[in-house]
């Protein structure tokens, strides 16, 4: 069991989902980030963002840190099988070539 309440399946099942995937890994890249950040990086709307960061922070995956008005999110500490497949996955998409620069959320 990976925490209390949730297991590897739940996981997985999140995982699977590519954008929720790619999110997960610029995360692990990027560090702290913004939902306009994301958005930008992902290529999609703010609630399409928002919905797919729920889904993460469902099987505690992600962090939430408010500063103001502003959220920001972080990968929590996971484990090495996740670990491996994030560098997976970065690799697989050439998300480190992603060009980036954080940007004040309007």
């Amino acid at each position: 069991m990976i925490t209390k309440n949730i297991g590897i399946v739940d996981i997985l099942k999140v995982l699977a989902d590519e954008t929720n995937l790619k999110m997960l890994s610029f995360l692990k890249l990027r560090g702290e980030l913004c939902v306009c950040d994301l958005q930008n990086l992902i290529s999609t709307n703010q609630p399409n963002v928002s919905r797919h960061l729920k889904e993460l922070m469902n099987v505690n995956l992600v962090t939430v840190r408010q500063d103001g008005k502003w959220h920001y999110y972080a990968i929590k500490e996971i484990p090495s099988f996740l670990e491996e497949i994030l560098k997976v996955a970065i690799q697989e998409y050439d998300l480190e070539s992603v060009k980036f620069e954080s940007q004040k959320c309007n």
